[in-house]
């Protein structure tokens, strides 16, 4: 009798599997010890949302340096040289009845648009110096010059708000939103990651009782068959403590399929890709929790949240 118990031990596998977990898919055989502290630090250094919501904020600071581009100052500088030949009827006008002359100008100009009420400030200075052939032109060369002074102010149209003005404020607006967003986003990231992080410590907590548990029954297996050798116990016992043993067994394989997705959500949050070598690494959190209250007023936490 105790020969045909002993051969449907031996007959199943389980029952004398190593209690050792069996590899995961997917995870190397480094072991990479990690606190709460510094998978935050991953989380803000490498998160793809959080680098999405940097571009948000860098491409809203450059709309906004955009928009004060309206507002720069405008400098000018306009060279121009002419020559002129033109035909003419009578020697008088021109020798060889050919009237020449040569123009030269050098203009300059400023153009600002202020900042308030829609207003823009011009200053310009052009001048200029002709020579001619002419014989009767008393003056030769003539010089001109002038200076130009303008200040446009609208009484009506586009005072309270104009084009620029109004964007320049929507960028300034933007740039507000995004650093709020990018704000929000963060603090998102930092409470998944530190729930993901605290997940997977009870993953893998989970997956020691699980494997205790294992251990447990295969003792009560191996008591089971005990007594029935000394004929204390019908044999008939014998069939209920492997599938109790079974069931733990499955209950510890699922155990460690949870822990496989707990430690891959959070390396998805913790990895800027699938190419960077904490991928292959196996997460082992480092930190305690404790079951410690925080000490904070509902009021004033709400005040703060608001006022936030």
């Amino acid at each position: 009798m105790s020969l045909r118990f002993a051969f449907l031990i031996l007959a199943t596998p389980a029952v004398w599997a190593q209690t050792a977990p069996p590899p995961r898919v997917g995870v190397g055989v480094i072991q990479r010890p990690l606190s709460l502290e510094e998978a935050v630090e991953l989380a803000l250094k490498n998160n793809l949302e959080l680098e999405i919501e940097r571009t948000g904020t860098a491409a809203a600071s450059q709309s906004l340096q955009a928009a004060r581009g309206a507002f720069d100052p405008i400098f000018r500088w306009q060279p121009s040289v002419e020559t002129r030949n033109l035909p003419v009827a009578s020697v008088l006008q021109g020798p060889g009845g050919k009237l020449t002359e040569n123009l030269l100008a050098q203009n300059f100009s400023l153009l600002q648009k202020l900042p308030k009420y829609g207003a823009s400030f011009q200053a310009g200075f052009d001048n200029g110096r002709q020579t001619t052939t002419n014989t009767f032109s008393s003056l030769n060369p003539v010089l001109t010059s002038r200076v130009v002074l303008s200040f446009t102010q609208p009484l009506w149209r586009d005072r309270a708000i104009d084009r620029e003005r109004a964007a320049l404020r929507i960028s300034r607006k933007q740039i507000d939103i995004s650093e709020t967003d990018f704000e929000l986003r963060a603090i998102d990231v930092v409470a998944r990651v530190e729930q993901a992080y605290w997940d997977l410590a009870a993953a893998r907590q989970g997956v020691d009782v699980a494997a205790e548990g294992v251990r447990w029954a295969r003792e009560q297996l191996a008591l089971t068959q005990r007594m029935i050798d000394s004929g204390s116990l019908a044999p008939v016992e014998l069939a209920a403590s492997e599938a109790e043993l079974q069931r733990r067994i499955d209950t510890w394989y699922s155990s460690l399929g949870l822990l496989t997705e707990v430690e891959n959500h959070l390396k998805t949050l913790l990895a800027p890709d699938r190419q960077d070598p904490l991928w292959n690494d196996e997460i082992i959190p480092s930190a305690a929790r404790t079951g410690e209250i925080p000490a904070t007023e509902l009021r004033a936490a709400v005040a703060g949240a608001l006022a936030r």
